[in-house]
């Protein structure tokens, strides 16, 4: 199996290797519609995995960075001669760089404000609303926990004064050679009283975790084998909070309803050919998710009809993390490892086509992990232009629920359409086993559903009021150009870029 990404880093992390290809592809014209611009680069010191911005109203200009280093060997004269063999795994350092980004200026620049040492970093995701008042950020890291951290502002105030200090560790895993490798956050939709935390991990097991006392302490709510290998990648349905997906190192895709004890997933899917390492629920257009792998290829889904695809687009590259934009939902961003970062056009998505990349980022020389979008409402540009992109999209059968404001944003007590649970996973199973879904008064059935060509799920007839997202985002129409943060692994890089869109 393609265990990628650790086993990468034991071999050769810290040796600043690269290959030819990536100078290769550097010299690549970007493709598409948009227009990509560097505009700042980092070195990071350790290898850069995941970057993360602020998603809250006022702290849009933070930006989070995790990294993972083994530790360099320090041979005895015994070990030295050859006369010895050590056989103990090399320590996973890692640090949480915090950073701060200013673009009022001419040149953009960008602030390191803060550095906390820590075990290696392997993901990090902000709750998408302040818990307790502050901004949190969630990190999973090699030491098989998930620690919380807030930001706190320093006595002299000021932008450049933020700090993240520690709330609360939780070890997820009691196998000392368990690394979490992945988590969410089940507030994408929806505010909750207690927010809850998906944390995957290497031995193929999901664990659901809820904060407790704000964010105090963390408190391991239910735990089950998910995947036969390394379960690299673990998501909310941010429009059904109690549904997870989860993705593994045996290729397979699995749905789960943690109101049940998760003994068999809703669904398995074996539509990538190799391990799915991310996976993201679309805030903004109810019903679609989008899934990689390290099968080069980006599938979109209509949750209602998981026995195939919608879409699948190839993407050149091993695809770890996707996201998707955060003001509006037609775009989704893709690391693509060995081939760089990739825009994808996703306004329209029509069944069985593939998606067109509308802009690329080939400027870093190592491997492709860790991308987000500043969610700051169109930073640098000074004003709007409406966007070509329409809103007809993923193929379903009824029009989506409109999206919630800031004032009414609870999660439902009991998701609609529920899902129930499907037979385990047999020898003869077809490319996707779910199961019958039904739900009283919305009158559905997906077992013998026929998808649609081409329907609109987010209607146009939405007011005012319900045009504002549930998560501090200032507009759901697409900006004329956004800002970005990547990084790369062996070469210790982060980059700042934007993308100028020609409409």
């Amino acid at each position: 199996m393609a265990s990628v990404l650790y086993r990468q880093y034991e071999c050769v992390c810290g040796t600043g290797q690269t290959t030819s290809s990536y100078s290769e592809m550097s010299d690549k014209d970007s493709s598409g519609v948009g227009s990509p611009i560097q505009l700042v680069t980092v070195d990071t010191n350790y290898s850069a995995d995941s970057v993360e911005f602020c998603p809250l109203s006022g702290f849009e200009c933070l930006l989070a960075c995790g990294t993972y280093q083994l530790a360099e060997e320090t041979l005895t004269l015994e070990q030295e001669h050859g006369n010895h063999q050590d056989d103990r795994p090399r320590q996973r350092l890692g640090q949480i760089r915090l950073y701060c980004l200013d673009q009022r200026a001419a040149e953009t620049g960008l602030t390191e404000l803060q550095k906390i040492e820590t075990a290696a970093i392997l993901d990090m995701k902000w709750c998408h609303y302040s818990v307790a008042e502050q901004p949190l950020l969630g990190i999973v890291n090699a030491s098989g926990e998930l620690q919380l951290l807030a930001v706190c502002s320093k006595a002299d105030g000021g932008a450049d004064s933020f700090v993240l200090q520690s709330t609360a560790c939780h070890r997820v895993s009691e196998e000392n050679d368990c690394l979490t490798l992945s988590l969410d956050w089940n507030t994408g939709k929806y505010h909750s009283q207690n927010p809850c935390v998906i944390v995957s991990d290497s031995k193929g097991s999901l664990t659901l975790c809820r904060l407790c006392d704000g964010a105090s302490s963390v408190e391991s709510v239910l735990h089950w084998p998910a995947h036969g290998f390394e379960a690299w990648i673990a998501a909310f349905d941010y429009w059904q909070p109690t549904v997870v997906y989860s993705g593994g190192d045996d290729c397979r895709f699995k749905g789960w309803d943690t109101r049940t004890p998760c003994s068999k997933p809703l669904f398995i899917s074996k539509s990538h050919s190799m391990g799915v390492c991310s996976l993201h629920s679309n805030a903004h257009r109810e019903n679609l998710l989008a899934s990689g792998s390290y099968d080069e290829s980006v599938m979109l889904w209509d949750t209602r009809h998981m026995r195939q695809p919608l879409t699948e687009t190839s993407v050149g590259g091993g695809v770890w993390r996707l996201k998707w934009h955060p003001s509006h939902g037609n775009l989704l961003l893709a690391a693509c490892m060995h081939n760089g970062f990739h825009i994808i056009d996703c306004a329209t998505v029509v069944n069985g086509n593939c998606q067109s990349l509308v802009a690329s980022y080939m400027e870093h020389q190592s491997l492709a992990y860790g991308v987000d979008w500043c969610q700051h409402a169109n930073l640098p540009c000074e004003q709007l232009t409406a966007s070509s992109f329409t809103d007809e999209v993923v193929s379903s059968q009824e029009q989506s629920k409109p999206m919630h404001s800031n004032e009414d944003r609870n999660m439902p007590s009991s998701p609609h359409k529920a899902m129930t649970n499907a037979p385990a996973e047999t020898a003869n199973q077809d490319t996707c086993e779910y199961a019958t879904r039904q739900h009283k008064g919305d009158n559905w059935q997906t077992s013998q559903a026929t998808v649609q060509k081409t329907t609109e799920i987010s209607g146009s007839d939405v007011s005012d009021q319900q045009k504002h997202s549930a998560v501090s985002r200032q507009t759901d129409q697409p900006s004329s150009c956004d800002t970005i943060a990547s990084c790369s692994f062996y070469d210790h890089s982060l980059h700042m870029w934007k993308v100028n869109w020609t409409v």
